[in-house]
């Protein structure tokens, strides 16, 4: 451990924080004479040097990397969207995109969190979603990515983590999907209505950097996707994921929004999205309780499930809810 002192205040620091001893750093051989000291930081950022005349310090880079600006006595890190106060662990100004969190203080670290949680620029993180829409945690990372939680009960663990100040990280997690965009979704409709219209699976693919592939057409039972991969080949990209779609036929025989075992052997992409099926669901609408010798009726429901090579990730969803989930995530 080591002792500093700053501005009044004395603090206790590991003296090789992971936080702190981040950046380039300047060979002894290469110091002119002088007085050399060590830099050191807390987890907060707040560094000890002695400030002394003719002093020099062996890092210029401290705290998660970034240059400590000494103008003026400022003492002030500058993180790009905004500056960072080590002395009093506080932003400078408040998170430009504080809506996102009204639960937390917009001046606020890290979200109080700097163990658990990486800010590069002091903006906001990525974030997790569940299917009314409605934000309900982070992965700590600041990269931007919006992702679609399908499970019920992952959606209860990243909340159960968000309210104890934790982060979920993106690999403890089986039905996260990145949010998808409005015209893949449209493309996705277009796919149920085709369907519709001639019982034959219809399908296309998304490329690795957003490209929507025309829409192809295969028979009752089956699809190949070759055209496809062919189409986004000639743009120089791959497949970042597939949608097809398995048609509705009647209520004791239909396409349901599930992976046949061809459909999961045949799984070509370049990414971690899992793949994308559409289906149906026949929901039973029983007879009025005020008629009599009226059997039920059948209404086919639209559903979507994702899968990857071992089935699907979460139980397959109504599409309009999906759908009206992922319309509003967008226009945040």
């Amino acid at each position: 451990m080591a002792r500093g002192h700053h501005n009044g205040l004395i603090y206790t620091s590991l003296l090789l924080s992971l936080l702190a001893m981040t950046g380039p750093m300047t060979p002894l051989s290469a110091l002119t004479a002088g007085v050399v000291t060590v830099t050191y930081s807390s987890s907060d950022g707040l560094c000890g040097n002695g400030y002394a005349t003719g002093q020099l310090s062996l890092q210029q880079y401290k705290f998660t990397g970034k240059e400590l600006d000494n103008a003026l006595d400022a003492h002030l890190y500058d993180f790009g969207a905004r500056s960072y106060d080590p002395a009093l662990m506080r932003w400078s100004t408040p998170d430009p995109l504080m809506g996102k969190y009204p639960s937390l203080s917009p001046y606020t670290y890290c979200a109080n969190s700097p163990a658990n949680i990486v800010d590069p620029n002091g903006c906001y993180f990525g974030d997790y979603y569940n299917l009314s829409g409605k934000l309900i945690g982070t992965d700590g990372i600041d990269d931007k990515k919006k992702y679609l939680v399908l499970s019920s009960d992952e959606q209860k663990k990243i909340k159960k983590n968000n309210k104890k100040g934790r982060t979920t990280p993106i690999s403890s997690l089986s039905s996260s999907i990145l949010i998808p965009t409005n015209e893949v979704v449209d493309t996705m409709e277009e796919v149920f209505d085709l369907t519709e219209q001639n019982g034959h699976e219809h399908g296309f693919s998304v490329g690795v950097k957003g490209s929507i592939t025309s829409v192809c057409e295969g028979n009752e039972e089956s699809i190949s996707m070759s055209r496809t991969i062919d189409e986004l080949r000639a743009k120089n990209e791959y497949v970042a994921y597939d949608v097809h779609s398995h048609p509705k036929g009647t209520h004791d025989s239909f396409g349901a929004a599930e992976p046949s075992p061809i459909d999961k052997k045949n799984i070509i992409k370049s990414s971690e999205q899992p793949s994308v099926v559409l289906g149906y669901y026949w929901e039973i609408i029983p007879p009025s309780a005020n008629t009599i010798g009226l059997s039920s009726e059948y209404k086919p429901i639209r559903k979507i499930g994702y899968y990857n090579e071992n089935g699907l990730i979460a139980a397959p969803i109504t599409f309009d809810t999906y759908k009206r989930a992922v319309n509003k995530i967008n226009k945040l």
